[in-house]
C-alpha cells in the first residue's frame, strides 16, 4: 500500500459478537479487501467470535456522532503535554 486512504472504520461488539464497517472515499484495492477480509475471519475463527464485516465508499466520510457521546463538551480540548 504505497499511498495511505481516508478510511474510517465503525464497529460494534456485544458479547461475543463483533461487526466491523470500513468506510473510504475510494474503493480499497481487491488485494487489501481479501487481506483485512483474511484477518478478520481468521481472528474470528480462534478466537470463537461471531461478527460480520462491510466496505462501503462514500463521496464523503459519514460525520462522527461525537456530539452524541455522553458527556460530550463543544470547545477547545487543551493540549496535553508530557
Amino acid at each position: 500500500m504505497g499511498q495511505l486512504l481516508d478510511l474510517r472504520i465503525d464497529d460494534t461488539a456485544k458479547q461475543k459478537n463483533v461487526n466491523l464497517l470500513i468506510h473510504s472515499l475510494k474503493a480499497l484495492p481487491d488485494t487489501i479487501r481479501q487481506d483485512i477480509r483474511e484477518i478478520f475471519t481468521n481472528t474470528l475463527a480462534r478466537t470463537g467470535i461471531e461478527g460480520q464485516l462491510a466496505f462501503h465508499t462514500h463521496k464523503a466520510l459519514p460525520a462522527l456522532p461525537i456530539e452524541a457521546l455522553h458527556g460530550y463538551q463543544d470547545g477547545h480540548t487543551p493540549d496535553l503535554h508530557i
